[in-house]
This record gives structure tokens, sequence and C-alpha cells, in this order.
């Protein structure tokens, strides 16, 4: 009977447990928004984070983690100020809010915004598709929550193609920017073709 009852007890107490963790985790509404969610490589991203959190809620952010999985991949983690710990190099972070705790950073009882706009430059990642995450570590918990998914495209230049041999017959073609340098090599030029007369002329320099 004293073992029957000592295992209600543990359980009962599990419960009780799990609830506490279960409800600190979910204390705020977490949002992302991303500016576009297709870019020509080399242009930024950028996403807005926000932690809303209630009122005589209780919330202690310790860290965060933004994750972008795809082709090429990072993961940067900052503090509750959005100051750099570690493999934040594409990104720059902004902390545009942050609520009066009163208690010190990332913790307390007074509602408001825990807001973060990040701007990633693409430069250093390859073309596709990208998923992305924020982690939050609140009191030694990990809570993820996914992000926007966006693309990026291989960057397009415009271009005046004048067929080697056949001047008259130039015309206006988009390419990748990575073949913009074998075009100008053989007499093409940056922008659209203006006339067959000018052509003819820039296509011989």
């Amino acid at each position: 009977m004293e073992k029957k009852h000592l295992s209600l007890v543990m359980i009962t107490f599990f419960i009780l447990t799990m609830l506490v963790l279960i409800g600190s985790a979910n204390a705020y509404f977490f949002s992302a928004t991303i500016s576009d969610d297709s870019v020509n490589q080399g242009a930024d991203v950028v996403f807005n984070a926000n932690v809303d959190i209630g009122d005589d809620e209780f919330v202690n952010v310790e860290k965060v983690t933004f994750g972008i999985s795809g082709l090429s991949s990072l993961s940067c983690v900052f503090d509750v100020l959005g100051n750099e710990i570690s493999g934040c190099d594409d990104l720059e972070i902004e902390l545009l809010s942050i609520p009066d705790y009163g208690y010190g950073y990332g913790y307390g009882y007074n509602d408001g915004n825990l807001t973060y706009k990040i701007t990633l430059r693409t430069d250093n990642l390859e073309v596709g598709n990208y998923s992305t995450e924020f982690v939050f570590e609140i009191s030694e918990n990990q809570v993820p929550y996914g992000g926007p998914n966006f693309e990026i495209l291989e960057d397009q230049v415009m271009i005046c193609h004048i067929p080697p041999g056949n001047p008259n017959n130039a015309h206006t073609i988009i390419v990748g920017a990575n073949a913009v340098n074998a075009h100008l090599a053989h007499g093409d030029y940056l922008g659209e073709c203006i006339s067959n007369n000018r052509n003819n002329g820039r296509g011989h320099n």
C-alpha cells in the first residue's frame, strides 16, 4: 500500500513538473516575418522576430539561436540584447525592443515585446531553398520555433549579345552572373542593346 502511495506521489510530482515547464515555455507568443522570400544571390534578407510577453507572465530568455538550413547552413547564437556569442559572421542583429523587466535582462513580470531585426547577407550562401529556425533558451530549456522559408536565386544580368561574325543579329539576353565574363570576353556588353549601328561599333572594340 505504501509503495502504491509513493508511486502516485511520484507520478503527481512528475506531472506537475511537466506542467510548470510547459507553462513557462509557452508564456509568450512568438512570430517571425521575412522581407522577401525570394532574392538574388548577394542581396540581403531581413527577418523580424518578435516575442510577445503577456501581462504578469514570466519568461527568462537567456540566449537565442538563429539557424539556416539548405545547401549552405549557419547557426548564429546571440544573447537577449542581440550581442553575438558565436557563428554570426554573415548576420547583423539589431534589438528593436525589450520589456522593462526590472530584474535584469531577459526575465521579469512586465508585459511587452522582445523584438529583433536580423539582416542576412547571402553572398556566401549557395543558390537554392532554405528553411530557418529560432531556438530560445529559457531557464535552461530549449524551445524551437520554425521560421520563414526563403529561396536564393542566381543573380540575373542583362547583356547585349553580339553573335561572333554576325553583329547585325545583336539582341538582348538575360544570363546568370557567373556567365557574364565569358560574354564580355567576346564582345558583348552590359545592358540592353541600343541599336544595330551602335552594337556594331561596340562589338568590334
